[in-house]
């Protein structure tokens, strides 16, 4: 994940989103224009919806993209 998160930095990748689909939970980051660099926000869950920043229009209900049964 560290890799990815490295990689996507350096080429400029405006924003991305890691779900854990066992824990029922996504990782939402941004990239910050004025540093170039990575900002995290508080994790979302599946009560929560994912609205891009750099997308117009987009939205994602999570519990939409959580399984129904949870595998703990």
């Amino acid at each position: 994940m560290k890799a990815k998160y490295e990689l996507y930095e350096e080429a400029g990748v405006l924003e991305y989103l890691v779900v854990n689909p066992i824990h029922r939970h996504a990782l939402l980051y941004h990239l910050n224009k004025d540093t170039q660099k990575f900002v995290g926000n508080v994790p979302l869950t599946d009560e929560d919806a994912f609205v891009s920043k750099s997308v117009e229009g987009l939205e994602i209900q999570l519990v939409d993209i959580f399984p129904e049964e949870n595998f703990e």
